[in-house]
């Protein structure tokens, strides 16, 4: 059976998440109503999805459109920094699956807008334009 999750996105288009896994961990079949960029830091996980697997390494991610069905599989201790993104945001967000470099940029937010509490998040229409 497969879960869905859903997210608000009545301020911003963007969605902060941090999780940090022990090796051997798992997630099982769940599914979000909204984007998802998974981007790995330490350890590596393995994404299965109905169309196949996705491995991914540190300085990765993994792109997931909304209401991909999809199961975790860590291996060694994994830190991981996911976005969740209102799939109204823009109109052309990839439709499928697919592994993605993370650039210098997103990856020192991905380190620090998380555990900020949300006070780092910029204002909705910031946050608009950084979307354009």
């Amino acid at each position: 059976m497969t879960t869905t999750l859903s997210f608000s996105f009545q301020h911003r288009p963007l969605v902060p998440f941090a999780h940090d896994y022990a090796h051997g961990d798992q997630e099982d079949w769940h599914q979000h109503d909204c984007a998802q960029l998974l981007h790995i830091l330490s350890g590596v996980v393995r994404v299965a999805t109905p169309v196949g697997y996705w491995v991914v390494p540190p300085g990765r991610g993994v792109w997931l459109p909304a209401g991909t069905p999809h199961a975790l599989r860590m291996t060694g201790n994994v830190a991981a920094r996911t976005l969740f993104i209102d799939p109204l945001a823009r109109a052309d967000l990839p439709a499928g699956c697919q592994i993605v470099q993370i650039t210098p940029l997103l990856r020192e937010l991905n380190r620090v807008i998380p555990g900020a509490g949300g006070t780092l998040c910029p204002p909705p229409a910031a946050t608009k334009e950084f979307m354009n």
